[in-house]
């Protein structure tokens, strides 16, 4: 085997072998009892294991120790020394103070969240606009669909550590992602056929979007008879998508009973009662407020258009009066 090189199969023992001196450690104290890491700082914590002495001088190098040592509770995703030296990390010189601050910083998140609060969420990093992106692969929680928990929950004085099979890149979520990763198949394709994606990624500031779901789409085609390639080769696909874009965030909270501008220009209207949020009286949101780094995603369980002419009401009663014009008569 070439110098440098390595198997797979030598990666595998080595975080097994990681896996189980740090088991050994967490559960065997003097006397093979469970060692008290509630009265530990996370950085106590991190400077008294040997498996974590690559991530305890970046600590230090850019004053991040003393984070870690406050008061105020922290969630650390923590790789291991194996984990670093698998990125290619092998030391602290590997890295400046300045891309070490960034990458340490994305580890870290405020308050103390443990494996059951973290699966399935969208959490913000220190990193300022850079998330976690948490799901369950293979009984494990994966961060970013890639990077898995070793071990989890390890409760301190001041916060929670999940130690982590590999070493996270910062990721910059945006909305198409997002909406792509819950599900809205159907509408990232529009994104993705009409480049508003790009728009989306390239331009500054935040987002609504609106998402019908991927069941709500079949519908729409089924009713006005086309197929889902004859929507994409639809030529005004591109308004027709911007209708679903707010240049602006507002949660479910901020969606009030009143008219609202969205990209394409057209008049969006939304009806709020007690809570219940309607879209031109024709489509309800469902899931709310899903956190997309540069904006939120609403789902909605119908497929809306600009309405017509005739058919612009404010705030309409009931849904038929603001029924979906016809694709093919647009």
């Amino acid at each position: 085997m070439a110098k440098g090189t390595y198997h797979p199969f030598f990666s595998i023992i080595r975080y097994l072998y990681a896996g189980c001196a740090l088991l050994f450690f967490v559960g065997c104290g003097e006397d093979g009892d469970t060692p008290d890491y509630a009265q530990l700082s996370m950085m106590e914590f991190i400077r008294q294991d040997p498996n974590f002495t690559i991530f305890a001088d970046a600590l230090e190098l850019t004053g991040l120790n003393e984070t870690l040592d406050a008061e105020a509770p922290f969630t650390l995703l923590l790789p291991s020394d194996q984990a670093l030296e698998d990125a290619g990390i092998s030391s602290v010189d590997e890295l400046s103070a300045e891309e070490w601050e960034r990458k340490l910083n994305y580890h870290i998140t405020q308050g103390s969240l443990n494996s059951d609060v973290l699966l399935g969420s969208v959490q913000e990093s220190l990193l300022p606009g850079y998330y976690w992106l948490i799901n369950e692969a293979d009984g494990a929680l994966e961060i970013n669909g890639a990077t898995k928990m070793l071990s989890g929950d390890l409760f301190l004085k001041n916060g929670v550590i999940h130690i982590l099979t590999g070493f996270l890149e910062p990721q910059a979520l945006n909305v198409t992602f997002m909406a792509q990763n819950k599900g809205f198949n159907t509408f990232v394709k529009g994104l993705f056929q009409t480049e508003m994606d790009q728009v989306i990624e390239d331009r500054e500031g935040t987002f609504t979007i609106f998402a019908p779901t991927d069941e709500a789409f079949s519908s729409y085609f089924q009713a006005n008879g086309i197929t889902e390639e004859d929507w994409l080769a639809f030529s005004r696909l591109d308004e027709f998508m911007q209708y679903f874009i707010l240049d602006k965030t507002l949660d479910s909270t901020q969606l009030i009973t009143e008219a609202l501008i969205p990209l394409s220009g057209d008049t969006l209207y939304i009806n709020n009662q007690e809570g219940e949020i309607w879209l031109n009286g024709n489509a309800s949101l469902q899931e709310k407020n899903i956190q997309g780094g540069n904006g939120l995603i609403h789902g909605l369980d119908q497929v809306i258009t600009a309405p017509s002419n005739r058919l612009r009401r404010l705030f309409p009663k009931t849904r038929k009066e603001m029924a979906m014009p016809n694709l093919r008569q647009r």
